[in-house]
């Protein structure tokens, strides 16, 4: 009952601050909530997943999309973009992502998911102790795209980008979708990666795609050292892409790097890969990467972490090219709080993080951050409780829009535990 109160305490301070507006649900269940990198004067699109089991017993994501206005008030209803998405096999990178065509104030989401008739396999049976389980089905997955307007909706149907492996291979997948959008070239450009649980990491594959989605040509497989896993894309300021990714240098996967490489607007590389977290240090997870095309520059973060062990956030300034801008610095965050997201704001950044907190279980908080990525000020929490997974978009005007999950932990019961739900909420840090 005290804890209820003080969830409830923490909630009223938060409402009634001059610069945090009002949370709103995005809808009645989902969660992870993903802003593209850039906002019109008119506000974002939030897209975010909620859990689904098809008829043939395999398990995924629905993407939805709804849009938010700049005054971060959801418009219309949220509409559905995809379904089946899931992280590639063995959990690499993100299972969908989103970007922004400027010009014509749409969006351009992709995901790693599933159609009729793609492969599967029988990787485990039904399980009763110590938990009841279903059985394990390995299911194929590939990158497909869809465009949503800039009223909110969608209309044309979703497009197929890869095919990877052997068509019947379950276990082959276009994973770790990561999607950018060139003005200049008027063209997006998608990096996905060819996964396989039975091995480490992936091949990185790079797709030129046009202002409705279609692919200019076929995929083109990136020579970069190394297996990868997570990925991350955005444009440049002068055209062209920066890449951020996590690479395998052996066959340890704690010990993972990662790595940047500028790509010019057909998705090839130019330049060279530069490793950004320390060689030889903590593997690197959890990685961001985002730009700031009005100072010309990029942040990459990352968690660092050996064999489980948590040793913390760390960010990094590069140029537009990926050349580093002085050492990594440390961020005064601990690894278990999850993931972190990150934007350019005023002249410098802006984090996004889970954190404990006793009076409110977990929090999302809000740090400024000056150009080279040292955090400056007090955190600000504007989640209220149990709130996981932030996302960050800016929308100008010393504006921030925040989405999380709102966890399920502290709510109802054990045995009947209401959805996780997605919010947002409009601040001015």
């Amino acid at each position: 009952m005290v804890r209820r109160v003080r969830i409830a305490l923490a909630a009223a301070a938060l409402c009634c601050s001059a610069d945090v507006a009002q949370a709103a649900d995005l809808a009645v269940e989902g969660g992870d909530v993903r802003f593209p990198a850039e906002a019109s004067s008119r506000g974002t699109l939030a897209v975010f997943s909620r859990f689904e089991r098809a008829a043939d017993g395999t398990a995924g994501l629905d993407v939805l999309a709804r849009r938010v206005g700049a005054d971060g008030r959801p418009q219309g209803d949220a509409v559905l973009v995809g379904k089946g998405a899931a992280p590639g096999p063995g959990l690499v990178g993100e299972a969908y992502a989103v970007a922004f065509d400027r010009r014509r104030t749409r969006w351009l989401v992709a995901w790693s998911g599933r159609e009729p008739g793609m492969a599967q396999a029988s990787c485990g049976p039904p399980q009763t102790f110590p938990v009841s389980t279903p059985a394990c089905v390995q299911a194929k997955r590939e990158v497909f795209v869809r465009v949503v307007d800039a009223d909110g909706g969608v209309a044309d149907p979703a497009r197929r980008i890869t095919a990877t492996g052997d068509p019947g291979d379950a276990y082959a997948s276009g994973a770790a979708p990561a999607v950018a959008y060139d003005s200049r070239a008027d063209r997006f450009l998608l990096v996905s990666v060819a996964a396989d649980p039975r091995r480490l990491g992936g091949t990185l594959v790079s797709h030129v795609l046009d202002r409705a989605g279609a692919p200019v040509r076929d995929g083109t497989t990136l020579p970069l050292t190394g297996n990868a896993a997570a990925t991350e894309l955005v444009s440049g300021p002068d055209g062209g892409y920066l890449l951020g990714f996590a690479g395998f240098g052996g066959s340890d996967p704690a010990e993972r790097e990662l790595r940047v490489r500028p790509l010019t607007a057909a998705g090839r590389p130019r330049g060279r890969t530069v490793t950004v977290s320390p060689s030889g240090g903590p593997g690197a997870s959890g990685i961001r990467l985002a730009m700031d095309r009005d100072r010309g520059e990029a942040l990459a973060v990352w968690a660092e972490a050996r064999s489980g062990a948590s040793s913390g956030f760390r960010a990094r300034r590069l140029t537009v090219g990926g050349r580093p801008r002085g050492g990594g610095v440390p961020l005064p965050f601990t690894v278990g709080t999850g993931r972190v997201d990150v934007v350019g704001f005023g002249r410098g950044w802006l984090f996004g993080v889970t954190e404990e907190r006793p009076e409110i279980g977990h929090a999302v908080l809000v740090h400024r951050g000056r150009a080279d990525g040292r955090v400056v000020g007090a955190a600000r929490v504007v989640s209220d409780d149990d709130a996981v997974t932030p996302g960050l978009a800016d929308l100008g005007k010393g504006r921030a829009l925040v989405g999380w999950t709102l966890s399920p932990v502290s709510r109802g019961t054990a045995e009947a535990p209401p959805p996780p739900r997605p919010r947002v909420r409009l601040v001015r840090p």
